[in-house]
């Protein structure tokens, strides 16, 4: 147990020792001497919000990076969950960032696409093009065994500790590369930790897939974190603040039934009632053990607001904008949207570290600060209000632009969120072009269903506001996403949006993009096994294309009628039609 606490009223920064976690521990350390002895494997991490997962965490990381390991720590993001590997990134980039650029080449043997998906910013750095010749699908498998290729390398250093915190906002891309490393990394020095709220949000779909096949697979150990007990409270009293065990019992009592037992629940309330007065020190000795329950705060997030509404005026609008803009918020992007001189913003961030409201870390050269805890956040953003956070968004996404500048387009993705949460009267065409480029990007990083949804975002908002972006941005949006979702095998939206491509591209008196859209309308038909509907779109098609004279697209028509005629046992009009 630690020393007793010695409190400065005005400086709460300090934390609760871990108790009652004895099997957790447990588990941990018998992963980490499995990966010490080159057997790595897989911790998951389930419990409820401000149940203690992420300080199990922190103090496994603190003593493993003392003991010569690499460590990697990533969170997910609410705001993120359409951007392409964004944990993996948030855990690598600080890692990666300290390497030179011929350390980079060496680790990723060259491969841009390795650093694309877990260090963007650092893409650039290593050449390299991508292979055109095998599909997307063989493509993410390679993509795939070259971050594992990676990371074993990074382990021959020493262990390695990777984990991914809040895994319920992860993105699919994210979560598919969880589970092929979960599968594999069981001769290599790697230890993968996955943690998610299981009682925050429904469990995605996606996440729930991923822990079954893993249960199933035995890839993976679960470790679920409860509440603390009675018991467990009162020793933490007695421990941290050297005082009599039957001295607390009746208030530890009555702060258990108000927590339910929860590790931030019981911390926060523990820091309310100093700063209240209602705990403190006199003649040496903690006194105000006699609380009653109903002066305690009835929720968390009670307690959260006491103590934002604490903050000095500068700290609190730091720590506003810090939540709003929903990931780690780097210092130039701060500066930039806050609006304080240099001496004003630093010392909100020392009031904001010194309460733990934020926290900081490096980011290569940069700096980035986080809110604590996403109870935190959330506290934050709903004092905050809808109307003001919409226009806080705007803002942060055009202090973006400009503090990345000719950067920009390659934090798209990140600059596209912040417009997606915006007032959608505002900017709306800003925010679809944005919403587009990232949409391509996370596309080119093999992250197909990822850059589908920031289309179809983009497409959503400019049918919500018509007239605010123009004709031919839609078509192009219509174009892609009817593409991508053929790929992805959801023909009733191929169908969609084809059908609307084709009735733009009619009005405009364009005839060989309507054609086009009778092909993939065909396409999409016979996809769902509708073929004599999917062979009147390619004949509407065919008459177009042959009217125009287009022979390539012609030749496509054909050969398209064709594999519909043989699906249909008519062998010979096939072979007269592919041979027309």
């Amino acid at each position: 147990m630690s020393a007793a606490l010695s409190v400065d009223p005005f400086d709460l920064s300090f934390s609760l020792p871990l108790v009652g976690r004895t099997r957790e521990l447990a588990a941990v350390a018998r992963a980490i001497d499995d990966t010490v002895r080159g057997r790595g494997g897989v911790l998951v991490m389930s419990g409820d919000s401000g149940v203690g997962k992420s300080r199990l965490i922190l103090e496994a990381t603190r003593s493993l990076r003392d003991g010569g390991w690499l460590t990697a720590t990533g969170r997910a993001y609410a705001l993120e969950t359409a951007i392409p590997y964004a944990p993996f990134a948030d855990a690598m980039q600080p890692l990666l960032a300290g390497l030179d650029p011929n350390a980079l080449t060496r680790l990723t043997r060259g491969d841009a696409a390795v650093l694309t998906a877990l260090a963007p910013s650092l893409a650039a750095t290593v050449g390299g093009a991508r292979d055109g010749s095998v599909n997307a699908a063989e493509q993410r498998v390679r993509l795939h065994a070259s971050i594992l290729q990676f990371l074993a390398k990074l382990s021959e250093k020493g262990p390695l500790l990777l984990v991914l915190e809040n895994l319920q906002w992860a993105d699919n891309a994210s979560l598919e590369l969880f589970h092929f490393l979960a599968r594999q990394i069981d001769s290599r020095r790697i230890l993968l930790v996955g943690s998610w709220n299981d009682t925050e949000r429904e469990m995605p779909e996606a996440l729930g897939a991923m822990m079954r096949s893993l249960r199933s697979l035995g890839a993976a150990r679960d470790l679920h974190l409860g509440p603390l007990g009675l018991d467990d409270v009162v020793a933490l009293l007695v421990g941290c603040f050297e005082a009599n065990r039957e001295t607390v019992l009746s208030f530890a009592g009555a702060l258990h039934a108000a927590t339910r037992g929860n590790p931030l629940f019981v911390e926060q309330t523990l820091r309310e009632l100093m700063e209240r007065g209602d705990l403190r020190r006199a003649g040496g000795v903690w006194v105000g053990w006699h609380v009653e329950p109903v002066t305690l705060p009835r929720t968390v997030r009670d307690v959260l607001r006491a103590r934002l509404e604490r903050l000095r005026p500068h700290a609190r609008l730091l720590a506003d904008w810090v939540a709003v803009i929903g990931t780690a918020a780097e210092h130039e992007v701060l500066m930039e949207v806050v609006g304080l001189a240099s001496p004003e913003l630093l010392a909100a961030l020392d009031e904001l570290r010194r309460d733990g409201i934020i926290e900081e870390r490096a980011e290569g050269a940069s700096v980035t600060y986080d809110v604590a805890h996403p109870m935190m956040r959330q506290a934050l953003v709903e004092l905050v209000g809808l109307a003001r956070e919409r226009s806080m968004h705007a803002s942060i996404a055009g202090a973006m632009e400009r503090v990345y500048h000719m950067r920009a387009e390659g934090f798209a993705e990140s600059i596209a969120a912040q417009w997606q949460r915006a007032d959608p009267h505002v900017n709306t065409e800003k925010a679809v072009q944005w919403l587009l480029v990232a949409g391509r990007r996370a596309v080119a990083r093999l992250a197909r269903r990822e850059g589908t949804e920031m289309l179809r975002a983009a497409l959503d908002r400019a049918d919500e506001y018509p007239g605010m972006v123009g004709p031919d941005v839609v078509r192009t949006l219509l174009d892609e996403l009817s593409r991508l979702y053929r790929r992805l095998g959801d023909y009733h939206e191929t169908i969609a949006m084809c059908t609307r491509a084709r009735d733009m591209a009619d009005a405009q008196g364009d005839a060989l993009g309507v054609a086009i859209t009778e092909r993939r309308l065909g396409m999409a038909y016979e996809g769902l096994a509708r073929r004599r509907e999917a062979i009147e779109h390619f004949d509407r098609g065919m008459a177009i294309a042959a009217a125009e004279g287009d022979v390539t697209l012609l030749t496509r028509f054909h050969l398209a009628k064709g594999d519909c005629l043989q699906a249909l046992g008519l062998a010979e009009a096939a072979k007269k039609e592919i041979a027309t």
